[in-house]
Protein backbone atom coordinates (compact mmCIF):
# COMPACT_ATOMS: atom_id res chain seq x y z
CA UNK A 1 0.00 0.00 0.00
CA UNK A 2 1.35 3.51 -0.75
CA UNK A 3 -0.37 6.61 0.28
CA UNK A 4 -3.87 4.99 1.52
CA UNK A 5 -3.49 3.17 -1.98
CA UNK A 6 -3.50 -0.40 -2.86
CA UNK A 7 -1.05 -1.10 -5.44
CA UNK A 8 -0.95 -3.58 -7.90
CA UNK A 9 2.23 -4.42 -9.66
CA UNK A 10 1.53 -5.72 -13.84
CA UNK A 11 4.01 -7.33 -15.41
CA UNK A 12 3.97 -7.57 -19.24
CA UNK A 13 6.61 -7.36 -22.17
CA UNK A 14 6.14 -5.63 -25.82
CA UNK A 15 4.58 -2.77 -24.18
CA UNK A 16 4.86 -1.00 -27.43
CA UNK A 17 1.87 -2.84 -29.28
CA UNK A 18 -1.78 -2.66 -29.16
CA UNK A 19 -2.93 -5.26 -26.88
CA UNK A 20 -0.48 -4.09 -24.29
CA UNK A 21 -1.79 -0.45 -24.43
CA UNK A 22 -5.61 -1.80 -24.45
CA UNK A 23 -4.70 -3.86 -21.32
CA UNK A 24 -3.02 -1.19 -19.46
CA UNK A 25 -5.42 1.19 -20.06
CA UNK A 26 -8.80 -1.08 -19.62
CA UNK A 27 -6.82 -2.47 -16.09
CA UNK A 28 -5.96 1.28 -15.00
CA UNK A 29 -9.51 2.72 -15.57
CA UNK A 30 -10.96 0.12 -14.11
CA UNK A 31 -8.90 -0.37 -10.63
CA UNK A 32 -8.59 3.38 -10.03
CA UNK A 33 -12.18 3.90 -9.33
CA UNK A 34 -11.91 1.43 -6.67
CA UNK A 35 -8.65 3.06 -4.45
CA UNK A 36 -5.94 0.68 -6.33
CA UNK A 37 -3.03 1.80 -8.37
CA UNK A 38 -1.65 -0.01 -11.09
CA UNK A 39 2.44 0.44 -11.14
CA UNK A 40 3.42 -1.11 -14.69
CA UNK A 41 6.74 -2.59 -15.15
CA UNK A 42 7.08 -3.70 -18.69
CA UNK A 43 9.44 -4.53 -21.83
CA UNK A 44 10.04 -3.90 -25.52
CA UNK A 45 10.55 -7.13 -26.43
CA UNK A 46 9.41 -10.69 -25.24
CA UNK A 47 12.49 -11.53 -23.99
CA UNK A 48 12.48 -15.00 -25.75
CA UNK A 49 16.15 -15.26 -26.93
CA UNK A 50 17.75 -14.12 -23.47
CA UNK A 51 19.98 -11.76 -25.05
CA UNK A 52 22.13 -9.23 -23.31
CA UNK A 53 19.83 -6.44 -24.39
CA UNK A 54 16.83 -8.57 -23.21
CA UNK A 55 18.75 -9.42 -19.42
CA UNK A 56 19.18 -5.52 -19.03
CA UNK A 57 15.45 -5.19 -20.19
CA UNK A 58 14.40 -7.52 -17.97
CA UNK A 59 16.35 -5.36 -14.78
CA UNK A 60 12.90 -3.75 -14.92
CA UNK A 61 11.34 -6.27 -13.26
CA UNK A 62 14.06 -6.15 -10.08
CA UNK A 63 12.49 -2.77 -9.38
CA UNK A 64 8.82 -4.07 -7.98
CA UNK A 65 8.79 -3.08 -4.23
CA UNK A 66 7.60 -6.16 -2.88
CA UNK A 67 6.87 -4.91 0.62
CA UNK A 68 5.08 -2.39 -1.08
CA UNK A 69 2.32 -3.86 -3.45
CA UNK A 70 -0.61 -5.29 -2.74
CA UNK A 71 -1.04 -7.75 -5.92
CA UNK A 72 0.71 -9.32 -8.72
CA UNK A 73 -0.63 -9.48 -12.42
CA UNK A 74 1.68 -11.91 -14.76
CA UNK A 75 0.78 -11.65 -18.45
CA UNK A 76 2.77 -14.70 -18.28
CA UNK A 77 2.23 -15.60 -22.02
CA UNK A 78 3.68 -12.39 -23.11
CA UNK A 79 6.79 -12.87 -21.08
CA UNK A 80 8.61 -15.62 -23.19
CA UNK A 81 11.25 -15.86 -20.42
CA UNK A 82 9.64 -18.56 -17.75
CA UNK A 83 12.48 -17.86 -15.48
CA UNK A 84 11.33 -14.44 -15.30
CA UNK A 85 8.00 -14.91 -14.87
CA UNK A 86 8.10 -17.81 -11.93
CA UNK A 87 10.69 -15.91 -10.23
CA UNK A 88 8.37 -13.18 -9.89
CA UNK A 89 5.78 -15.77 -8.58
CA UNK A 90 8.14 -16.50 -6.30
CA UNK A 91 8.58 -13.60 -4.77
CA UNK A 92 5.44 -12.12 -4.50
CA UNK A 93 4.19 -15.97 -2.72
CA UNK A 94 7.26 -15.25 -0.07
CA UNK A 95 5.52 -12.24 0.79
CA UNK A 96 2.63 -13.83 0.80
CA UNK A 97 0.98 -11.35 -2.08
CA UNK A 98 -1.72 -12.90 -3.84
CA UNK A 99 -0.60 -13.60 -7.82
CA UNK A 100 -2.73 -13.04 -10.70
CA UNK A 101 -1.35 -15.27 -13.59
CA UNK A 102 -2.87 -14.10 -17.59
CA UNK A 103 -3.28 -16.75 -20.13
CA UNK A 104 -1.63 -19.87 -18.24
CA UNK A 105 -2.30 -21.97 -15.37
CA UNK A 106 0.19 -21.95 -12.86
CA UNK A 107 -0.39 -23.89 -9.30
CA UNK A 108 -1.47 -21.32 -5.99
CA UNK A 109 -2.23 -18.45 -8.33
CA UNK A 110 -5.27 -16.73 -9.59
CA UNK A 111 -5.53 -18.20 -13.20
CA UNK A 112 -7.33 -16.10 -15.64
CA UNK A 113 -7.30 -17.53 -19.29
CA UNK A 114 -9.41 -16.67 -22.48
CA UNK A 115 -11.24 -18.99 -24.15
CA UNK A 116 -9.82 -18.96 -27.67
CA UNK A 117 -11.06 -22.81 -28.40
CA UNK A 118 -15.07 -21.38 -28.77
CA UNK A 119 -13.70 -18.64 -31.05
CA UNK A 120 -11.43 -20.20 -33.39
CA UNK A 121 -14.23 -23.15 -33.15
CA UNK A 122 -16.83 -20.21 -34.77
CA UNK A 123 -14.25 -18.90 -36.99
CA UNK A 124 -13.22 -23.12 -38.36
CA UNK A 125 -17.47 -23.27 -38.76
CA UNK A 126 -18.10 -20.19 -40.16
CA UNK A 127 -15.44 -21.90 -43.83
CA UNK A 128 -17.03 -24.59 -43.87
CA UNK A 129 -20.88 -23.16 -43.54
CA UNK A 130 -20.28 -20.12 -45.19
CA UNK A 131 -17.65 -20.73 -47.58
CA UNK A 132 -18.59 -24.17 -48.35
CA UNK A 133 -14.77 -25.64 -48.48
CA UNK A 134 -14.45 -29.14 -48.86
CA UNK A 135 -10.65 -29.86 -48.94
CA UNK A 136 -9.23 -27.78 -46.11
CA UNK A 137 -5.55 -26.38 -45.06
CA UNK A 138 -4.56 -26.39 -41.63
CA UNK A 139 -1.51 -24.69 -40.04
CA UNK A 140 -1.79 -24.81 -35.98
CA UNK A 141 1.35 -23.50 -35.62
CA UNK A 142 4.39 -24.47 -33.12
CA UNK A 143 4.40 -28.19 -32.06
CA UNK A 144 3.87 -28.28 -28.12
CA UNK A 145 2.63 -24.77 -27.90
CA UNK A 146 -0.99 -25.41 -25.79
CA UNK A 147 -2.58 -23.31 -28.12
CA UNK A 148 -1.34 -24.56 -31.38
CA UNK A 149 -2.06 -27.89 -29.82
CA UNK A 150 -5.91 -26.71 -29.09
CA UNK A 151 -6.30 -25.17 -32.82
CA UNK A 152 -4.94 -28.71 -34.22
CA UNK A 153 -7.73 -30.39 -31.93
CA UNK A 154 -10.80 -28.38 -32.69
CA UNK A 155 -9.71 -28.34 -36.85
CA UNK A 156 -9.70 -32.44 -36.39
CA UNK A 157 -12.76 -32.38 -34.54
CA UNK A 158 -14.64 -29.69 -37.09
CA UNK A 159 -13.23 -31.96 -40.18
CA UNK A 160 -14.53 -35.23 -38.97
CA UNK A 161 -18.04 -33.08 -38.12
CA UNK A 162 -18.14 -31.85 -41.57
CA UNK A 163 -16.38 -34.80 -43.63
Amino acid sequence: MLRGKKIIALCLSKVSTPDCHSIISELNNQLCDDGYRVFVYATSTDLYWNTPSEVGESSIFGLIDFDMIDVLVVLYEMIKNREISDGLIAKAREKGIPVFIVNRKVDGCININYDYRAGFEQAVRHVFETHAVKHPHFMAGMKGNSFSEERLDVFKELTGEYG
